[in-house]
């Protein structure tokens, strides 16, 4: 099972009738300025139990509009926090998450 606490940034539970699943879009102005906006991911019943929530969430977390696994570190990352078609040691990656383009000095923060 998923900690949802590790991605607590990026997905938020609200509870209610119904409950609310919601996830981060995120939006660069600049290399340090991030922002957060959140769109409903799902709806779901108020008398949904926690594993119910996690199964919409572990499906979330698979959802590549929003999420993907870096190619170097293969953690799940969110996209905004990644980027596509970046060469490192003369290989081009698809999917690489920013700490790793740090780590390698592909990108400086």
């Amino acid at each position: 099972m998923i900690d949802l606490k590790e991605f607590s940034r990026y997905i938020t539970i609200i509870e209610g009738d119904p409950i609310e699943i919601q996830v981060a879009n995120l939006e660069w102005h600049g290399a340090f300025d991030a922002y957060f906006l959140f769109e409903t991911y799902q709806l779901m019943p108020s008398e949904s139990t926690d594993e119910d929530i996690h199964k919409v969430v572990d499906e979330l977390l698979k959802d590549r509009k929003y999420f993907r696994k870096c190619e170097i570190c293969s953690q799940i990352n969110h996209v905004g926090n990644m980027d596509t078609n970046i060469e490192i040691e003369g290989k081009v990656h698809r999917n690489v998450c920013h700490g790793c383009m740090a780590k390698k000095g592909t990108i400086i923060f």
